[in-house]
């Protein structure tokens, strides 16, 4: 799914459309309207988002995990590694209900979880959140490989625009939560994200 861009993209795919079985490149309202649009489209048992800026971290990604493609399961998720070599391990536990703990490179979700579902598209950053948090709530069952599945940029839109990050995902816990407990997770989200940005800036010798 291309968003109508003008940087050269149409190009590779154009060069590589002999093994593409479908692309479509228009304008549309942000990520997660491409992505509904990429859902509408697809046909397989199992589906996976794969960012432009992203990549899978090697030809035989899908080979390793296929095994674990159990029906039963709700999705299969991996690790993520960025260029710094940190590796994100996926989580999948209470931890959820603060924020989201499952990159969304590293997730590989059955398609029948989409069957009655679609990203809210009014959302810019986190609405990946609610379908990890809803499997979550729902008790479904998952599988967590050791698997590294993709190569992820670190400069992620949800660090630039943290603020709004923080309130798509107080919005979505709001949605599924009783309100006690989303104030005292909302806290403690807004407790760790700062840290974490602090944390961040230091690293790198900036002030947050």
């Amino acid at each position: 799914m291309d968003g109508g861009s003008t940087d050269g993209s149409l190009d590779i795919l154009k060069r590589y459309e002999d093994r593409l079985d479908l692309w479509l490149s228009e304008p549309d309202r942000g990520i997660f309207d491409a992505m509904n649009k990429a859902l509408d489209l697809a046909r397989g048992e199992w589906i996976y988002f794969l960012g432009a800026d992203d990549r899978l971290a090697g030809a035989d990604v899908f080979a390793k995990v296929v095994p674990h493609l159990h029906e039963n399961l709700a999705l299969v998720s991996g690790r993520v590694r960025y260029p710094n070599g940190r590796v994100v391990r996926p989580y999948l536990g209470w931890r959820i209900l603060i924020r989201n703990t499952l990159h969304h490179q590293g997730a590989i979700y059955n398609a029948r979880l989409f069957k009655d579902w679609r990203y809210d598209s009014s959302l810019r950053i986190v609405a990946d959140y609610e379908l990890n948090l809803l499997v979550y709530l729902g008790g479904q069952k998952y599988f967590k490989t050791k698997e590294i599945l993709a190569e992820c940029d670190d400069r992620g839109v949800s660090l630039r625009q943290w603020q709004t990050a923080v309130a798509e995902t107080n919005a979505l816990r709001r949605r599924h939560l009783n309100p006690l407990a989303d104030r005292l997770l909302a806290t403690i989200f807004f407790l760790e994200f700062k840290c974490y940005r602090l944390f961040h800036f230091l690293a790198k010798g900036s002030a947050p």
